[in-house]
């Protein structure tokens, strides 16, 4: 997954993937941290808030 970020920081398919995985695996508190910097990055990238939030996704 880290790969795919590095070529596409924006990859939402991506995004979903992890975070179901990190669920999966009871990474809570770490899937909620990398959902933030991805909405952080996502946000500065193109002006405008990610429309998805980490709960509608797992």
């Amino acid at each position: 997954m880290h790969t795919i970020f590095l070529l596409d920081p924006l990859n939402e398919q991506a995004l979903f993937s992890e975070m179901k995985a990190m669920f999966a695996l009871n990474q809570h508190n770490e899937a909620r941290i990398k959902f933030q910097q991805f909405c952080l990055n996502y946000r500065q990238l193109m002006n405008e808030d990610f429309p998805y939030n980490l709960d509608k996704m797992i």
